[in-house]
């Protein structure tokens, strides 16, 4: 079952928790198509899983803490007996608290996204996500959502705190670096520009150079990072709203909803609209 993790009572898609237990797909918001301005954690409490991030796989193991941050291409595939303690949130649900992660801090989740937690560690985590969860479930609080944005704040300081006892974060190399800023462009330019010399321009790269760097980092040609974005963005489009197959092509920068059509078939297997129906089947 794919329990409710969105409350609109709260600033609008700025706060997502579940339970602890078993992973739901769909639930936290790198499953999905838009765009996530904040950080999502998953602390694992038992099993395993292995999660991919911007091209990069880290494997999740118990106790250990993992940080999606915003821009980050996360794909999670937790085995069945994976147990977890999720919670996303965005800066925007910060914004009363200045500096909520310095950037210190951010840059170190973003180098290094995992983190094993001891015992300790991790039972902060659990009485905090506990908290957030109960306060969350209390939609009559009157000052429900600042005693949820207290508690993100104070989590984020503990999370701080742990990652302040790992030591010199390493570098990032030259090609890492480059990847990171193709993922920024892809973010904001997929729709527009669908081809390889675009980014390659934008970041001073031949385009030969930067889909050598791109498969060498990640596994993944930069053809098929274009095409995840494009077709992630397509797909949110025919779930989640009314929008005609011309309407969605326009959107996405199509010239016209036939070339779109035998894009989206290409590589997803079947039509827009036979996407959008069986979607609309398994609810």
């Amino acid at each position: 079952m794919v329990l409710e993790a969105v409350d609109h009572t709260l600033p609008a898609n700025h706060f997502r928790i579940l339970p602890i237990g078993s992973y739901c797909f769909g639930t936290m918001p790198f499953d999905s198509d838009f765009q996530w301005e904040g950080i999502v954690l998953l602390l694992c409490l038992d099993g395993e899983a292995t999660i991919r991030i911007s091209g990069q796989t880290y494997e999740l193991y118990k106790n250990r803490l993992c940080c999606v941050m915003p821009l980050h291409v996360a794909e999670l595939h937790p085995s069945d007996s994976f147990r977890v303690a999720a919670v996303a949130f965005t800066f925007e649900l910060l914004a009363d608290f200045p500096l909520a992660i310095k950037p210190d801090l951010a840059d170190r989740m973003t180098e290094t996204p995992c983190v094993d937690l001891t015992d300790e560690q991790v039972d902060i985590f659990t009485r905090y996500h506990e908290l957030l969860y109960l306060q969350y479930c209390r939609r009559e609080h009157p000052s429900r959502v600042a005693v949820i944005q207290s508690l993100v704040f104070s989590l984020l300081a503990e999370v701080g705190y742990t990652y302040s006892f790992q030591g010199v974060v390493p570098s990032r190399s030259r090609q890492e670096k480059i990847v990171n800023e193709l993922f920024s462009l892809l973010h904001a330019h997929h729709c527009q520009h669908k081809d390889a010399s675009f980014y390659a321009e934008k970041i001073c790269l031949t385009p030969k150079y930067l889909s050598h760097v791109v498969k060498q980092v990640t596994g993944r040609t930069l053809y098929d990072w274009i095409t995840f974005f494009v077709m992630k963005d397509a797909k949110r489009l025919l779930q989640a709203t009314d929008l005609n197959v011309s309407e969605i092509a326009d959107r996405l920068g199509f010239s016209n909803s036939s070339f779109f059509g035998r894009y989206f078939k290409k590589n997803a297997g079947m039509t827009p609209l036979a996407f959008r129906q069986a979607t609309l089947n398994e609810r």
